[in-house]
């Protein structure tokens, strides 16, 4: 668990999530078969990425409070 970074390591992961997301997009947007099950594997993967970064949102209000 990481429990401080400094300003330098903040802004590489900020880089390394952008990475992730334009590859999630990148994934979602390939030619992958556009069928019921690709649409339920896709909002699933939204949805949990979602629960993530409102995890990481909940932790920065409480690390700056």
């Amino acid at each position: 668990m990481i429990a401080s970074v400094d300003e330098d390591r903040w802004k590489e992961i900020q880089k390394e999530l952008k990475e992730e997301y334009t590859r999630l997009l990148q994934t979602l947007d390939s030619t992958l078969p556009r069928d019921e099950t690709y649409a339920d594997e896709a909002l699933g993967c939204l949805a949990h990425s979602a629960y993530h970064l409102g995890a990481i949102k909940q932790m920065i209000k409480y690390i700056t409070a």
